[in-house]
Protein backbone atom coordinates (compact mmCIF):
# COMPACT_ATOMS: atom_id res chain seq x y z
CA UNK A 1 0.00 0.00 0.00
CA UNK A 2 2.86 2.38 0.85
CA UNK A 3 4.54 1.50 -2.46
CA UNK A 4 1.34 2.30 -4.39
CA UNK A 5 1.01 5.62 -2.56
CA UNK A 6 4.62 6.56 -3.37
CA UNK A 7 4.10 5.71 -7.05
CA UNK A 8 0.96 7.84 -7.15
CA UNK A 9 2.71 10.78 -5.50
CA UNK A 10 5.67 10.52 -7.88
CA UNK A 11 3.48 10.31 -10.97
CA UNK A 12 1.36 13.21 -9.73
CA UNK A 13 4.46 15.35 -9.23
CA UNK A 14 5.69 14.57 -12.73
CA UNK A 15 2.33 15.39 -14.27
CA UNK A 16 2.12 18.82 -12.67
CA UNK A 17 4.99 20.37 -14.62
CA UNK A 18 6.35 20.62 -18.14
CA UNK A 19 9.27 22.13 -20.03
CA UNK A 20 9.40 24.65 -22.87
CA UNK A 21 12.34 25.39 -25.15
CA UNK A 22 12.61 29.10 -25.93
CA UNK A 23 14.64 29.81 -29.06
CA UNK A 24 15.83 33.39 -29.65
CA UNK A 25 19.04 35.40 -30.13
CA UNK A 26 20.39 35.86 -26.60
CA UNK A 27 23.74 37.36 -27.57
CA UNK A 28 25.24 39.39 -30.41
CA UNK A 29 23.57 42.17 -32.40
CA UNK A 30 20.05 40.71 -32.09
CA UNK A 31 20.27 40.12 -28.33
CA UNK A 32 17.81 42.89 -27.44
CA UNK A 33 15.05 41.40 -29.59
CA UNK A 34 15.54 37.95 -28.04
CA UNK A 35 15.51 39.32 -24.49
CA UNK A 36 12.37 41.35 -25.23
CA UNK A 37 10.55 38.27 -26.52
CA UNK A 38 11.66 36.30 -23.46
CA UNK A 39 10.46 39.09 -21.15
CA UNK A 40 7.03 38.95 -22.78
CA UNK A 41 6.95 35.17 -22.46
CA UNK A 42 8.01 35.21 -18.81
CA UNK A 43 5.42 37.82 -17.86
CA UNK A 44 2.69 35.38 -18.88
CA UNK A 45 4.18 32.69 -16.62
CA UNK A 46 3.69 34.98 -13.58
CA UNK A 47 0.05 35.85 -14.16
CA UNK A 48 -1.74 32.82 -12.78
CA UNK A 49 -1.60 30.00 -10.24
CA UNK A 50 1.45 31.16 -8.28
CA UNK A 51 2.14 29.37 -5.00
CA UNK A 52 4.63 29.58 -2.16
CA UNK A 53 7.96 27.71 -2.30
CA UNK A 54 7.83 27.07 -6.04
CA UNK A 55 11.02 26.31 -7.93
CA UNK A 56 9.59 26.55 -11.44
CA UNK A 57 9.88 29.52 -13.79
CA UNK A 58 6.15 30.15 -13.32
CA UNK A 59 2.87 28.65 -14.43
CA UNK A 60 1.10 28.16 -17.73
CA UNK A 61 -2.25 26.44 -18.01
CA UNK A 62 -2.32 25.74 -14.29
CA UNK A 63 0.93 23.72 -14.28
CA UNK A 64 4.50 24.54 -13.26
CA UNK A 65 6.49 25.53 -16.34
CA UNK A 66 10.25 25.41 -16.82
CA UNK A 67 11.70 27.56 -19.60
CA UNK A 68 14.98 26.45 -21.20
CA UNK A 69 16.69 29.12 -23.31
CA UNK A 70 18.41 28.31 -26.60
CA UNK A 71 20.58 31.07 -28.04
CA UNK A 72 20.06 31.16 -31.81
CA UNK A 73 22.65 33.86 -32.51
CA UNK A 74 25.30 31.37 -33.69
CA UNK A 75 23.32 30.53 -36.85
CA UNK A 76 20.79 27.92 -37.95
CA UNK A 77 23.12 24.89 -37.98
CA UNK A 78 24.24 25.42 -34.37
CA UNK A 79 20.69 26.26 -33.27
CA UNK A 80 19.33 23.06 -34.84
CA UNK A 81 22.01 21.05 -33.04
CA UNK A 82 21.07 22.71 -29.74
CA UNK A 83 17.38 22.01 -30.33
CA UNK A 84 18.14 18.36 -31.12
CA UNK A 85 20.07 18.05 -27.86
CA UNK A 86 17.28 19.79 -25.94
CA UNK A 87 14.45 17.58 -27.19
CA UNK A 88 16.48 14.42 -26.59
CA UNK A 89 17.64 15.30 -23.07
CA UNK A 90 14.88 17.51 -21.61
CA UNK A 91 11.85 16.41 -23.64
CA UNK A 92 10.01 19.75 -23.69
CA UNK A 93 6.34 19.72 -24.65
CA UNK A 94 6.73 22.94 -26.65
CA UNK A 95 9.34 25.03 -28.45
CA UNK A 96 8.57 28.72 -28.94
CA UNK A 97 10.51 31.95 -29.44
CA UNK A 98 11.76 34.23 -32.18
CA UNK A 99 12.89 32.36 -35.27
CA UNK A 100 12.78 32.71 -39.03
CA UNK A 101 10.28 30.75 -41.09
CA UNK A 102 13.22 28.91 -42.64
CA UNK A 103 14.45 27.75 -39.23
CA UNK A 104 10.91 26.78 -38.20
CA UNK A 105 10.57 24.58 -41.28
CA UNK A 106 13.91 22.90 -40.54
CA UNK A 107 13.09 22.05 -36.92
CA UNK A 108 9.49 20.82 -37.37
CA UNK A 109 10.54 17.26 -38.23
CA UNK A 110 13.03 17.13 -35.34
CA UNK A 111 10.31 18.21 -32.94
CA UNK A 112 7.71 15.79 -34.32
CA UNK A 113 10.03 12.82 -33.89
CA UNK A 114 10.57 13.75 -30.25
CA UNK A 115 6.97 14.52 -29.28
CA UNK A 116 7.46 18.31 -29.10
CA UNK A 117 5.12 20.91 -30.59
CA UNK A 118 6.29 24.13 -32.29
CA UNK A 119 4.44 27.30 -31.23
CA UNK A 120 4.56 30.11 -33.78
CA UNK A 121 2.69 33.07 -32.33
CA UNK A 122 3.26 35.14 -35.48
CA UNK A 123 0.91 32.82 -37.35
CA UNK A 124 -1.96 33.00 -34.86
CA UNK A 125 -5.36 34.66 -34.70
CA UNK A 126 -4.38 36.33 -31.43
CA UNK A 127 -1.33 37.92 -33.06
CA UNK A 128 -3.40 39.29 -35.94
CA UNK A 129 -5.98 40.69 -33.52
CA UNK A 130 -3.33 42.28 -31.28
CA UNK A 131 -1.41 43.68 -34.27
CA UNK A 132 -4.52 45.66 -35.23
CA UNK A 133 -5.29 46.94 -31.71
CA UNK A 134 -2.21 46.42 -29.48
CA UNK A 135 -3.54 48.71 -26.73
CA UNK A 136 -6.54 46.41 -26.23
CA UNK A 137 -4.45 43.41 -25.12
CA UNK A 138 -5.27 42.34 -21.56
CA UNK A 139 -3.53 40.06 -19.07
CA UNK A 140 -4.96 36.78 -17.77
CA UNK A 141 -6.65 38.78 -15.02
CA UNK A 142 -8.21 41.27 -17.44
CA UNK A 143 -5.90 44.21 -16.69
CA UNK A 144 -3.94 46.29 -19.18
CA UNK A 145 -1.07 44.29 -20.65
CA UNK A 146 0.92 47.44 -21.43
CA UNK A 147 0.71 48.66 -17.83
CA UNK A 148 1.55 45.26 -16.36
CA UNK A 149 4.55 44.84 -18.63
CA UNK A 150 5.94 48.34 -17.97
CA UNK A 151 5.57 47.79 -14.23
CA UNK A 152 7.40 44.45 -14.38
CA UNK A 153 10.20 45.30 -16.82
CA UNK A 154 10.48 49.08 -16.91
CA UNK A 155 10.01 49.60 -20.64
CA UNK A 156 7.12 49.74 -23.10
CA UNK A 157 6.28 46.48 -24.88
CA UNK A 158 7.07 46.18 -28.58
CA UNK A 159 6.38 43.56 -31.29
CA UNK A 160 9.05 41.19 -29.93
CA UNK A 161 7.52 41.33 -26.46
CA UNK A 162 4.08 40.68 -27.89
CA UNK A 163 5.29 37.63 -29.83
CA UNK A 164 6.75 36.10 -26.68
CA UNK A 165 3.70 36.91 -24.57
CA UNK A 166 1.23 35.55 -27.11
CA UNK A 167 3.24 32.33 -27.49
CA UNK A 168 3.01 31.79 -23.73
CA UNK A 169 -0.73 32.52 -23.73
CA UNK A 170 -1.21 29.99 -26.56
CA UNK A 171 0.70 27.36 -24.58
CA UNK A 172 -1.33 28.12 -21.45
CA UNK A 173 -4.62 27.76 -23.32
CA UNK A 174 -3.47 24.53 -24.98
CA UNK A 175 -2.37 22.95 -21.69
CA UNK A 176 -5.52 24.03 -19.88
CA UNK A 177 -7.74 22.60 -22.64
CA UNK A 178 -6.46 19.03 -22.18
CA UNK A 179 -6.57 16.53 -19.33
CA UNK A 180 -3.09 15.95 -17.92
CA UNK A 181 -3.15 12.38 -19.22
CA UNK A 182 -3.03 13.70 -22.81
CA UNK A 183 -0.16 16.16 -22.36
CA UNK A 184 2.38 13.54 -23.42
CA UNK A 185 0.46 12.87 -26.65
CA UNK A 186 2.01 15.08 -29.33
CA UNK A 187 -0.89 14.64 -31.75
CA UNK A 188 -3.39 15.75 -29.12
CA UNK A 189 -1.19 18.72 -28.17
CA UNK A 190 -0.82 19.79 -31.80
CA UNK A 191 -4.55 19.39 -32.38
CA UNK A 192 -5.41 21.46 -29.31
CA UNK A 193 -2.93 24.16 -30.32
CA UNK A 194 -4.39 24.33 -33.83
CA UNK A 195 -7.83 25.08 -32.37
CA UNK A 196 -6.35 27.92 -30.32
CA UNK A 197 -4.37 29.39 -33.20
Amino acid sequence: MIFVLLVLIASEGMAHSFKIGFVAPMSGPQEDSGRQALDGFMLATTEEDAHADEDSDGHLGGLDSYVIEIDSSAGDATTIERIENLVRSDKPLFVAGLFSMDLAIQIVDILKKNGTVLVNSFDSTMWRRVAETPDQLTTFGGGSFNSAFKKAYGYAPNANVLQGYIAARMIASTVRSLPESLLEDRDELARALSWIQ
